[in-house]
């Protein structure tokens, strides 16, 4: 069974969040989520511990689930069958539904050249191609839609504020370089006057 705890905090350096939680899906409470990792089929399944992440701020809960068999439905889908509960109704009533699903960082494999986890964006400065001078803001946040990554800018000077915010899809076509190093990331010149018109003030 699951227990939630509030408030949720999770080391990142201890844990690594890996994919989202749709929610309950079907009559026999499995939970529905997504994992982008291209091999997540060849160690998934080994995974018996995840922590769901769900709400912001002081609303946000961290809620410990055991996880009895994964499986797999196509590409990135997956449902999950969770120890102590026998139902979607069961799932609900225990507040257990869409969020961000972690896990420890112990038990992934390591990644490879090239590879990242999603929340290790959060905090990058956005840089204008070809500027290494002008920081534009920073990432916020990330979240996913239809299949898609989308990370959110919070333009410099701003608070990341629903108003203040912008959401960009992150491929590499929109942002062609990551340095992790620097912790910079580059924003595709087109859309550079996208974001600095979005941190206008509207006219008269």
């Amino acid at each position: 069974m699951s227990t939630p705890n509030t408030p949720a905090t999770l080391d990142p350096t201890l844990h690594r969040c890996i994919g989202r939680s749709a929610g309950p899906v079907g009559l026999h409470g499995h939970l529905k989520a997504t994992f982008h990792q291209s091999d997540a089929a060849d160690w998934l399944p080994a995974i018996r511990t995840l922590w769901l992440v769900s709400g912001k701020g002081d609303a946000q809960t961290t809620t410990p689930l055991t996880v009895d068999k994964w499986q797999h439905q196509h590409d990135t889908l997956w449902r999950l069958r969770l120890q102590g509960f026998a139902s979607r109704t069961a799932l609900e009533k225990a507040n257990i539904g869409k969020g961000e699903l972690w896990a420890t960082l112990a038990d992934l494999p390591p990644l490879t050249e090239g590879e990242f986890y999603l929340d290790d964006l959060v905090g990058l400065n956005v840089l204008p191609e070809g500027d290494t001078n002008t920081p534009l803001g920073r990432i916020t946040a990330w979240s996913e839609s239809a299949g898609q990554t989308f990370v959110e800018i919070t333009p410099a000077g701003k608070a990341p504020t629903t108003n203040n915010t912008v959401m960009v899809p992150f491929n590499t076509t929109f942002f062609p370089t990551v340095d992790w190093a620097a912790r910079t990331v580059t924003l595709h010149a087109p859309l550079v006057a996208f974001l600095t018109e979005a941190d206008q003030p509207p006219g008269p």
